[in-house]
């Protein structure tokens, strides 16, 4: 399958640490776009299945609440 992410860039304490963390999921990285200040936007593609004994030891991935400014 294929997985689309449009996410706000203040809610990553590290961006590349996410990608990572979904390779560990079986996700392949075919694109991302980093270059906005408010969003990152980034393509997977599924390229592998996590085994059942692989699944408990998957990192936990979380991402920040997203901050508003008030104008």
């Amino acid at each position: 399958g294929l997985m689309q992410i449009a996410e706000v860039e203040s809610r990553f304490d590290n961006v590349e640490n996410f990608i990572q963390n979904l390779h560990k999921f079986g996700f392949l990285n075919t694109w991302k776009d980093l270059t906005y200040n408010i969003f990152y936007f980034m393509d997977f593609k599924k390229e592998r299945c996590i085994g059942k004994k692989m699944k408990s030891k998957l990192p936990e991935i979380t991402l920040k609440p997203c901050l508003y400014k008030k104008r």
